[in-house]
């Protein structure tokens, strides 16, 4: 398609963010649901070893693609050009972008399989970075699609992505129960987005094209993008590369698979923060020339909503995988419970780097990269010296411990960066994060005490989400019924609009002041 997708204003802020918080919602919890699908399937049909082998090249392959990010995505969407030249300059850089990774990955392909003395990987590796080639021909509807918060087709070309990935995936297991099935349908996944992005999406068509003034508005924004995602490789990536040289790759397979589910709510909300509330923030400022006012109404709701999940997983880690995986996968309950606290705080630091990309502010997001991963190089060897003093084994939970406990020092780096911006969530975020603990640390006692009176799987589950769900409806009711109460009146108003106009009465376009509905509220 051709066709542009509708101008900004023709429709509110307000309705706008919401319709796309609800299909980035939709999109998310659907794609979570084929990938555990996927996960159960796969987990009976592959050794553990696969998995290992995956989240190793996933990894580097993660790093290449951070290391090189010049911030093309959110450029587009932070920009007020949404012009041809503009555009195709983005996309010509990201064409060229996806053929450095893809060389690269080839190049590093024997070395890297040396050092993990896995010879497989030399050959793995060169197949497995295609998915950045082909990631490198996305359109860059993707991108101005979401600047309009207009994210219906994309959420949906993504499903249609995943669960072609995962058909493949499956079929070429059943006939070669190897790591090649998952390397199959990443590849399968990549290019049905690729060419779902042009064929399915509304806007303008890409084509090479360079634009000397587009392409330094793109460095100039993109040099802070770099730095921070080349550390944000660092921070969040380098426990699967330390991990592998420390444990064994069964082990980092159970480990990838408590990662799998601790990093559900994180990776929904750090979606939402960059599809919703990012766009959102950056319309309100070039609009407003700040968002101080909203920045509380928007994030307390989805702290909300976040810190009854990560407090279902803190309580519920082990149970979790009991129910989903079978016994060689029981040890990664107690990585789902660490990881599930540091994720807390992970989604608490991100909303406020969305604010400081909305307000052209990257340096503060590389900031807080940077000191998590310098709090990463000390808290990680001290977390495994300290646990193995305590006994054997216990180095490697010691170790990730740390990993999580360095998130804590990215959040206050962010903070601090937005202080510039006025924005202060830190009293409340502390409030939550008490909830947090107490739900989660008592729900964990709870889950120890039916595990040991060897309460069925399916009951343990019900009763601990119902538990923590009962903890949190004080702090969620009232929020639900002051949006509900909202969109009532908001119904209201738009009715009485209506009937105005069609009386022909004079200025009935417009309400009265009084009652004129909060553009920037989401």
């Amino acid at each position: 398609m051709s066709e542009r997708p509708p101008a900004e204003d023709e429709r509110p802020l307000e309705g706008r963010a919401e319709r796309g918080a609800f299909w980035v919602v939709m999109g998310y919890g659907g794609a979570q649901l084929i990938r555990l699908l996927g996960n159960l399937i796969l987990t009976r049909l592959l050794f553990e070893e696969a998995f290992g082998v995956m989240a190793l090249m996933s990894t580097v392959l993660q790093g290449l693609e951070l290391f090189s990010d010049v911030g093309i995505g959110p450029s587009l969407i932070q920009n007020e050009r949404e012009d041809d030249a503009f555009v195709n300059t983005a996309w010509t850089l990201q064409v060229g972008r996806g053929l450095c990774i893809w060389g690269v990955a080839c190049a590093l392909a024997l070395p890297f399989a040396a050092f993990y003395e896995e010879p497989q990987l030399a050959w793995l590796l060169p197949i497995v970075s295609a998915t950045a080639l082909l990631a490198g021909f996305n359109s860059t509807k993707l991108f101005t699609l979401n600047r309009q918060l207009d994210v219906r087709r994309i959420e949906i070309s993504l499903i249609v992505a995943q669960v072609a990935g995962l058909g493949t995936m499956v079929i070429w297991a059943l006939v070669d129960r190897s790591v090649l099935a998952l390397v199959a349908g990443a590849l399968v996944t990549t290019g049905v987005r690729m060419l779902l992005s042009h064929t399915y999406l509304p806007g303008i068509r890409n084509r090479l094209r360079w634009e000397r003034p587009a392409a330094k508005e793109l460095v100039r924004f993109g040099r802070w993008i770099f730095v921070s995602t080349l550390l944000t490789f660092l921070a969040g990536q380098a426990d699967r590369l330390v991990f592998g040289r420390l444990v064994p790759l069964d082990r980092l397979g159970v480990y990838y698979i408590g990662v799998v589910i601790a990093t559900i709510p994180s990776e929904a909300l750090s979606r939402l923060s960059m599809q919703i509330i990012f766009p959102v923030y950056a319309r309100i400022r070039e609009r407003d020339g700040n968002f101080r006012a909203v920045f509380e109404s928007i994030r307390t709701p989805l702290m909300v909503l976040a810190g009854w999940a990560f407090a279902g997983l803190i309580a519920g880690g082990p149970t979790a995988v009991d129910l989903l995986y079978d016994d060689r996968y029981l040890e990664a309950g107690w990585a789902v419970q660490i990881l599930a606290a540091g994720g807390w705080v992970l989604v608490l630091g991100n909303t406020y780097g969305a604010a400081l990309l909305a307000a052209d502010l990257p340096r503060g997001v590389a900031a807080g990269s940077f000191a998590k991963v310098l709090a990463m190089a000390g808290f990680i060897p001290l977390g495994f010296y300290l646990g193995e003093a305590q006994g054997a084994g216990l180095g490697f939970p010691g170790a990730v411990l740390g990993y999580a406990v360095a998130e804590a020092v990215r959040y206050v780096v962010c903070t601090a960066a937005c202080r510039e911006l006025e924005l202060t969530g830190v009293p409340n975020d502390l409030r939550l994060s008490v909830v947090v603990a107490v739900t989660g640390g008592l729900g964990a006692l709870f889950e120890a005490w039916l595990r040991a009176a060897e309460v069925h799987v399916v009951l343990r589950a019900a009763l601990i989400a119902l538990v923590v769900t009962l903890a949190w409806l004080p702090l969620g009711l009232p929020l639900l019924r002051a949006r509900l109460a909202l969109r009532r009146e908001r119904r209201a108003l738009h009715a009485l609009h209506a009937e105005a106009h069609a009386h022909g009465e004079t200025g009935a376009g417009t309400a009265p002041a009084a009652a004129q509905p909060n553009p920037t509220e989401t």
